[in-house]
């Protein structure tokens, strides 16, 4: 039987940090000198179709094989079905022996296909790999051999948990997750990013100990656009704020008040006036310049945060796998997907699974 290592593909080891991949021609005894692409093609001219060494050399990065810069999103069953005897779902439903075999079908196309599966750690968790048309020209397993136009991605399955999470790019995770649930018989259901958080990416921040370094929303309130008095308006009331300020004149802040009144009539006694700086705007984005500011600790973000609509952001994190580390994800609130801006193990994906998903 397959383990994790035997599902690797050329593009899984060039994805690895030449660190990485040095480590790997040591254990190997070839040489370590050259580029990157120059030390795939040599280990994985030693690891292809070799089973035993591609378990001995790759078992002490296991935990990144399948990590690195990528986008995942996770499923669950649809009410009234759980997923359970997976493995024997899988070896009767596949055409071939996917649990001792990987197979690349001839003809590639736009519906991924399972080209080989294992085991993992936990007791009813599997790894799958899927394979299927894109824009992008790939070659994965034979370098010999090109399959033009073609991706690679890995799906993992935990039984006890009750998750599917998909590692490809979020537009084509819809994709992979349905030729999987047909495959398994089950419907599947995206999660939502925010279900745990309250649909708020503070929420997802706070969630994972990081600071929230940049998030773009759009205003929350349908607002109409507003007029060029309404406009001048508001811009008067701000640049009365800072006179207000520099000479403490309160009389010219109290007429800028008026006129705003004015110009928006009965309208403004019903919305604060933080909502009405904000219409006119289709989305704001907003970030923070310094790596250990955090964008909720910033006085425009507070004002404005409870009149804005979350879209997504980028959230940096330390871990207790190396403190001194600092992992940067994307959160897609409206994909339901997190990026991994910074090379992830499998360490840190759990950390954000078992935080924000599950």
């Amino acid at each position: 039987m397959m383990t994790v290592q035997n599902l690797v593909l050329v593009q899984d080891i060039v994805r690895l940090p030449k660190t990485t991949l040095e480590e790997i021609c040591t254990k190997l005894s070839v040489t370590k000198d050259g580029s990157l692409d120059e030390l795939t093609v040599r280990i994985w001219g030693q690891l292809v179709d070799n089973p035993e060494l591609q378990n001995s050399a790759l078992e002490h990065c296991r935990n990144r094989i399948f990590g690195g810069r990528l986008s995942v999103t996770w499923y669950t069953p649809a009410d009234g079905f759980t997923l359970s005897n997976l493995f024997e779902i899988l070896t009767e439903n596949c055409n071939f022996d996917v649990f001792n075999t990987i197979k690349i079908p001839q003809n590639i196309t736009t519906t991924p296909e399972v080209i080989g599966a294992a085991k993992g750690e936990q007791e009813g968790e599997y790894f799958l790999r899927f394979i299927y048309k894109s824009p992008i020209f790939r070659n994965f397993y034979d370098i010999k051999t090109v399959y033009p136009r073609s991706a690679v991605a890995t799906v993992v399955i935990n039984e006890s948990n009750g998750y599917i999470e998909v590692r490809a790019d979020y537009k084509s995770a819809p994709q992979i997750a349905a030729a999987l649930g047909q495959l398994i018989k089950i419907p599947l259901k995206q999660k939502r990013i925010g279900e745990k958080s309250g649909n708020r990416i503070e929420g997802i921040a706070k969630a994972l100990n990081g600071n929230l370094v940049d998030a773009s929303a759009k205003p929350d309130l349908l607002l109409d656009e507003p007029t060029v008095e309404q406009a001048k308006a508001v811009i008067k009331i701000l640049a009365a704020i800072d006179c207000f300020f520099e000479n403490e004149d309160t009389e010219i802040l109290r007429t800028r008040l008026l006129e705003g009144r004015e110009a928006f009539g009965v309208e403004i006694v019903h919305l604060p006036f933080a909502a009405r700086v904000l219409s006119g705007l289709g989305k704001v984005g907003l970030g923070v310049s310094s790596e250990n500011r955090d964008l909720r600790a910033t006085p425009l973000y507070g004002v404005l945060e409870p009149y804005l609509q979350n879209q997504g952001g980028y959230i940096r994190f330390s871990i207790g796998e190396d403190a001194s580390v600092t992992h940067t994800v994307r959160v897609g609130m409206t994909t339901n997907s997190i990026f991994f801006a910074t090379p992830a193990s499998e360490f840190v994906i759990d950390y954000i699974r078992e935080r924000v998903i599950m």
